[in-house]
C-alpha cells in the first residue's frame, strides 16, 4: 500500500525483526469494541485474531497513519487488515497452485486472481470502508477462496486512535467428529455435542471446497452454504449414516454447533471414503476434487535431487510454469517437476480392473505440453502391470512441444495386457527440473478417440526450436528405420538423414539460411511433419 520508504507491517516487524520492534501481537478473542494507536506508536499498535475457519490461517490488524519521516507516502489513514499463512516464507514465489503468500492484505476488488486496489487498503468511515466479512468487498478469504470467518464492523475516523468493533462467536464447537467408510455407497458420522448440548448442522461435498454458514441464517437439510458445502444434516443427535454415494470417493465434511439465535460455532472438518469396487470398461477418472482418490496411488520409484519442493503428484484447480486450467472438470493432475528437481520419478497407479475377454483396450487421456526448457525434457510413460509389482513399459509421452496446448494421446496396450484378471495402468512422470507436467481425462476403453494416430507429435520431438541450425531429435523408442528428410518453404530438399535401430539424431543445418522448413519424419512407415525456424 505505501511507495517510497516505509514501516514494515506490525507480522513483519515481530517475525522477521526477531520481535525487536513489535515484541507481540495480542490476539483478541471475545467480542468487542477495540481501538489501536498508530503503528509507530511503541505500544497498543496490533492485534491478531484467529480464523475460526482454518487451524493456521490467522489475521493482522494496525492503523497506519500519513506523517513522520517513514509514513508519509501512505495513501491514506485508516485500518489495515491483512491474513497470514505460516505455511510459507514470502510472498516471492506464490504461484497460486501450491505456493500461497505468507501475507495477504485485504483491498477492495482483490481476490485469490486479482489484484485488486492496494491503494485503498485502508478502511475508516470517511472511505465508506467501515467493515470486513465474508459479505464485504474486500471479503475475509482464506488462501485458497474460502471465507475466513472474520467480522469486522464500524471502523471510525482515522484520529489520534482507531476503533472497531470485533464479533467472534462465543458458542462451542461440537467435538470429537469422525466419518467412517463402512461400504462403496455409505460413510457413518459420529461426534459428541457441546456442553451446552446445542444443535449441529453437518456440510459435505466430494471436492474439498466447505464454506461457512452465516450468523443469522436457518439451514435445512438439502441447502446449500456460503463458499460451498450441501447440509446432510441438522439437528440433536450423536450420529448420521451418509449413504446413497459414490464407490471410491473421498467425501469432506463440517460441522458446526449453533444456538437457539443461530450464531455458530468454528467449524470441525473430517474426511471419510467410501470403499473402492472394481472398475468394469470403460473406466473414465477426471481427477476432479482436492486430491487423489482412495483407489488411485503414487509410488516413489527414485529420488533424485532436491530442489524447492519435495516431488508430489498431486489434484490441482489451475497451473503455473505453465499456466494451465483442468482440461474438463474443476481440477487436473499435476507432476511438480518445475520444483522437485531432476531425477525424481513417481507413478500414478490406478486402480486395478478386468481386461478378461476384450480383444483391445486403449488408455485415452489428456496431455499438455508447453515451449519451455526444451533441453530438460521431462517425460510421462505409460505403464501397465498384472500384479502391481512389476512393470512393462509403454509409450514416452514428452512435456516439450513447439506448442503450449493440450493434447488428446492414445495408447494401445500390447496382446499381453489382455485377458488380465488383475490389470493396472501407470503413469510414470520423470523429472529433469524443466516444467511442470500435466494429465488429465484418463479413459481405459475399447477404441482410440477420433483423430489420433499410434504415431503423434508426442513421439518424437525437436529441440531446441527456434534456434542457429542445430537441431536434436529425440524419439520415444528406437525405430528400425527412421527416415528424416528437411525441405525449404519452396519444397525443395535441403537434408536427409537414414537411421536405423536409434531414437537420437543431430540435425545441422548451420549452412542453411535463416527462415522456416518443414522437417518429414517417416518411422517405420508412419510419417510426422513439423515446422523449424532457422534464426
Amino acid at each position: 500500500m505505501e511507495q517510497g520508504g516505509g514501516h514494515m507491517g506490525a507480522y513483519m516487524k515481530w517475525k522477521y525483526a526477531n520481535a525487536k520492534w513489535i515484541t507481540t501481537i495480542p490476539e483478541i478473542t471475545i467480542s468487542g469494541t477495540y481501538s489501536l494507536n498508530p503503528l509507530t506508536s511503541s505500544t497498543n499498535n496490533c492485534y491478531k485474531i484467529a480464523s475460526p475457519n482454518s487451524d493456521k490461517e490467522f489475521f493482522v490488524l494496525e492503523y497506519r497513519k500519513q506523517g513522520g519521516s517513514f509514513e508519509s507516502y501512505l495513501p491514506g489513514n485508516g485500518l489495515v487488515v491483512y491474513r497470514i499463512n505460516p505455511d510459507f516464507e514470502g510472498n516471492a514465489s506464490f504461484d497460486n497452485v501450491s505456493v500461497f503468500d505468507e501475507v495477504y492484505i485485504y483491498r477492495p476488488n482483490g481476490t485469490t486472481t486479482q489484484n485488486g486496489m492496494i491503494n485503498n487498503a485502508y478502511f475508516n468511515s470517511a472511505s465508506g470502508r467501515t467493515s470486513i466479512n465474508s459479505s464485504t468487498n474486500p471479503s475475509s478469504f482464506l488462501y485458497d477462496g474460502l471465507p475466513g470467518g472474520l467480522d469486522i464492523s464500524n471502523v471510525t475516523s482515522a484520529g489520534t486512535t482507531i476503533s472497531f468493533t470485533v464479533y467472534i462467536s462465543d458458542v462451542n464447537p461440537a467435538q470429537n467428529f469422525v466419518a467412517s467408510g463402512v461400504s462403496d455407497s455409505q460413510i457413518n458420522l459420529s461426534w459428541n455435542l457441546n456442553a451446552s448440548n446445542d444443535d449441529v448442522i453437518i456440510a459435505t461435498n466430494s471436492t474439498g471446497t466447505i464454506g461457512s454458514p452465516t450468523k443469522g441464517s436457518i439451514y435445512t437439510v438439502g441447502t446449500s452454504i456460503p463458499g460451498g458445502g450441501t447440509i446432510i444434516y441438522a439437528g440433536n443427535a450423536l450420529s448420521f449414516n451418509h449413504s446413497s454415494l459414490t464407490a471410491g470417493t473421498n467425501y469432506y465434511y463440517r460441522i458446526w454447533s449453533k444456538n437457539s439465535s443461530n450464531e455458530y460455532s468454528a467449524a470441525v472438518s473430517t474426511k471419510g471414503s467410501t470403499n473402492c469396487i472394481i472398475p468394469t470398461i470403460p473406466i473414465l477418472h477426471g481427477f476432479n476434487s482436492i486430491e487423489l482418490s482412495p483407489c488411485w496411488s503414487v509410488d516413489v520409484v527414485a529420488t533424485g535431487s532436491t530442489a524447492d519442493q519435495p516431488a508430489a503428484i498431486t489434484q490441482v484447480k489451475s497451473g503455473k510454469t505453465p499456466d494451465a486450467s483442468p482440461y474438463e472438470g474443476s481440477h487436473m493432475i499435476m507432476f511438480n517437476s518445475t520444483y522437485c528437481g531432476a531425477g525424481n520419478i513417481l507413478r500414478l497407479v490406478s486402480p486395478s480392473f478386468s481386461s478378461v475377454g476384450e480383444s483391445q483396450l486403449y488408455v485415452n487421456f489428456a496431455w499438455h505440453r508447453d515451449t519451455q526448457w526444451p533441453n530438460y525434457l521431462d517425460n510421462m510413460k505409460i505403464q501397465w502391470s498384472t500384479n502391481g509389482t512389476t512393470w512393462n513399459d509403454g509409450t514416452i509421452y514428452q512435456r516439450y512441444n513447439t506448442t503450449t496446448s493440450w493434447t488428446q494421446q492414445s495408447y494401445k496396450l500390447p496382446n499381453g495386457a489382455m485377458n488380465q484378471s488383475n490389470l493396472k495402468i501407470g503413469f510414470l512422470f520423470t523429472s529433469e527440473y524443466g516444467y511442470n507436467c500435466y494429465l488429465d481425462d484418463v479413459r481405459i476403453e475399447t477404441n482410440p478417440p477420433t483423430g489420433v494416430n499410434e504415431i503423434s507429435s508426442n513421439d518424437i520431438i525437436l529441440y531446441p526450436n527456434p534456434n542457429k541450425g542445430l537441431f536434436k531429435l529425440k524419439t520415444s523408442k528406437a525405430y528400425k528405420t527412421l527416415l528424416i528428410e528437411v525441405h525449404d518453404i519452396c519444397g525443395k530438399l535441403v537434408y536427409k538423414q537414414i537411421l536405423s535401430n536409434s531414437n537420437e539424431a543431430t540435425i545441422e543445418l548451420n549452412n542453411k539460411s535463416k527462415g522456416l522448413y518443414i522437417v518429414t519424419i517417416n518411422a517405420d512407415n508412419e510419417t510426422l511433419k513439423q515446422k523449424i525456424i532457422i534464426e
